[in-house]
């Protein structure tokens, strides 16, 4: 399926990092503080199946949706450690 990682920036974005067991990556970056309910981002991850990125109850989920039916997933830290520079 996808998995939804969020990092949020010391500049006040969100980027929101959606990885698809293909490997295939999708990457948004949301400037703007965030709104309940509001959809910020919608990807097509394979033919028929739909990732979409909310903000519902105080956090980033992506909802995927294939065949009908619909999961939520709540998002995870970047896989990856964070190196200052």
């Amino acid at each position: 399926m996808a998995r939804l990682h969020v990092n949020k920036l010391t500049t006040g974005q969100t980027v929101c990092t959606v990885m698809h067991e293909w490997g295939k990556v999708w990457t948004e970056t949301i400037a703007c503080a965030l709104r309940q309910g509001k959809e910020y981002a919608r990807f097509e991850v394979q033919p028929g199946k739909e990732v979409s990125i909310r903000y519902i109850d105080g956090e980033l989920i992506s909802e995927t949706r294939s065949c009908g039916e619909v999961y939520l997933i709540k998002s995870t830290a970047p896989p990856w450690p964070y190196n200052r520079g």
